[in-house]
């Protein structure tokens, strides 16, 4: 008897495939991304106040010159800092990808650089809008605003 029964759990453990693969847990995993994808398709109204010029929003709002001037100034320290830590996360990756050699590392600080500059560009489109006095502004605006052309027409 003692054979017959090793020889059952062994058969048994061997070929129990849905304990090999933690059947439950990829069955709860897939639904959790289901449930997460259901909210991605459904597309909501925006909300709040929408103004059409900046002047209409300073006002809706109750912003006062030096509450702008203040944002103004955080907007631009904040964009500052951003774009240093994303060009030491870049020095980063360049030392540790190429002098290194450790490269999923340096895609690690690759990715943090992009995340910073990304941040930075953010920040200082806030600045911008308010230095501008327009609530939308395009990346050409932007580029013609941070880069301007020398020659005068």
């Amino acid at each position: 008897m003692g054979v017959k029964q090793y020889v059952k759990k062994v058969w048994r453990n061997n070929t129990n495939i849905s304990e090999w693969t933690s059947w439950k847990s990829v069955t709860a995993n897939a639904d959790a991304v289901k449930n997460l994808m259901k909210g991605l398709g459904e597309i909501s109204e925006p909300g709040g106040y929408q103004a059409d010029s900046f002047e209409a929003m300073v006002k809706h709002y109750g912003l006062s010159e030096a509450v702008l001037k203040k944002r103004m100034k955080f907007h631009y320290i904040a964009a500052i800092f951003s774009l240093t830590l994303g060009l030491a996360a870049f020095g980063w990756f360049i030392y540790i990808a190429f002098f290194k050699g450790m490269f999923l590392s340096g895609l690690v600080a690759f990715s943090l650089s992009s995340l910073m500059f990304s941040y930075a560009f953010r920040e200082h489109m806030f600045y911008f809008r308010i230095k501008q006095r327009k609530i939308n502004c395009t990346i050409q605006e932007w580029l013609k605003g941070f880069f301007p052309s020398k020659r005068s027409s």
